[in-house]
């Protein structure tokens, strides 16, 4: 995405195609070896985020489903990214919606019409949302060639140093913070099926406080990296600077809203007291990380779409490892407030990222990586 949109803003068209088809080929490649491994370990993987019993059973058919199929949503979401590179957003939001919307509609005719015999449970909803990644991506191809989006289908050598320079900090950084919530979600595991119950419908619903400012997320590298492009200090400080703060207020309201309509939201998903009691502390907590996400959210793309991906990872690991990891265990488990240290932890991580990147920012150090 940054270099692709780079390419564009320096106006050479023909690099960002070749650039493109190069990073399709890497990104189809790898995410094919791990869609085999992550269905080859399924049941491994899952028992050591201690389940047991009828969830390992369903959470295995679950993940070899969709961890076998994980390459299709990997490149569905490339395609989309790409056509936010070329300015065809409209495009890409239509593709999400038809996805979402086939989504449901498979999901109802696999559960309660029985389009395919046999196909029934976690197994029916996964493939459901497999049949709606692939109408997805078949959606965005054919827009992506009518559109006339540069593409030059060819794997070029040259760009797997640049690619990969930007591409591996950032995902050192994202492997860190998946491991990271993986162990934790280990911790909430062996605290009980209450509190894994609690923290599967809390993240379900807390999800969209964050869809504000991950909305502007998906479209920071593309600003940044045209911008960059034309070396415009000015217009990314302005960008960032607007972005930020539009990010921290929308995803703050929203958790606000959530949090004064917890009893009907949580009513969805079940009735047991206790949970409600353990989820009402967490979404109030929400509003803190929320804030804080709005911040990470805009200035984490932005320091990588403007090359400064060390800072970004380094941020990553120590957010990941020394804050999500060590203090879920201590103040989940040693201290005991379960669930809700855990969240406790998560509020510290998205603070302490936030204020990392607003100070960097504001030594104007980034700008030599752009100029």
């Amino acid at each position: 995405t940054i270099l692709v949109s780079f390419e564009l803003g320096r106006g050479d068209r023909v690099r960002a195609g070749r650039l493109a088809a190069t990073s399709l080929l890497l990104l189809s490649i790898s995410s094919a070896v791990i869609s085999f491994l992550l269905f080859v370990l399924a049941e491994p993987l899952l028992i050591a985020l201690n389940l047991e019993g009828e969830a390992l059973v369903y959470g295995a058919v679950y993940l070899k489903i969709r961890g076998g199929l994980l390459f299709l949503p990997t490149i569905s979401s490339f395609m989309g990214t790409m056509l936010v590179c070329n300015g065809k957003a409209v495009h890409s939001m239509v593709s999400g919606m038809l996805s979402n919307a086939l989504n449901v509609l498979f999901v109802y005719l696999l559960l309660y019409v029985k389009l395919i015999p046999g196909l029934s449970g976690t197994a029916a909803i996964a493939a459901a949302t497999e049949i709606a990644c692939v109408a997805s991506i078949i959606y965005s191809a054919v827009m992506f060639y009518r559109c006339k989006c540069p593409f030059v289908m060819r794997f070029d050598k040259r760009f797997l140093g640049k690619v990969y320079a930007l591409g591996v900090p950032g995902s050192i950084s994202n492997f860190s913070y998946n491991m990271a919530m993986t162990l934790t979600v280990g911790f909430i595991g062996s605290m009980g099926i209450v509190s894994l119950n609690a923290y599967s419908y809390t993240s379900s619903i807390v999800g969209y406080a964050a869809i504000p400012s991950a909305v502007v997320s998906g479209c920071i590298p593309v600003f940044v990296g045209r911008y960059a492009g034309r070396a415009d200090v000015e217009s990314i400080k302005k960008i960032c600077r607007q972005l930020v703060a539009l990010s921290m207020l929308a995803n703050t309201s929203v958790s606000i809203l959530i949090l004064l309509l917890i009893n009907p939201l949580l009513s969805f998903f079940t009735d047991n007291s206790a949970i409600f009691s353990m989820c009402f502390v967490i979404f109030a907590l929400d509003t803190v990380i929320e804030c804080g996400r709005g911040v990470v959210n805009i200035m984490e793309p932005a320091m990588n779409a403007s090359r400064n991906v060390i800072i970004t990872m380094l941020s990553g690991i120590i957010s990941a490892w020394g804050i999500i990891v060590l203090l879920s265990y201590i103040l989940g488990i040693v201290m005991g407030l379960g669930l809700v240290g855990c969240f406790i932890a998560f509020a510290i991580s998205e603070w302490f990222k936030s204020t990392v990147y607003l100070v960097y920012f504001k030594t104007g150090r980034w700008k030599k990586h752009i100029t």
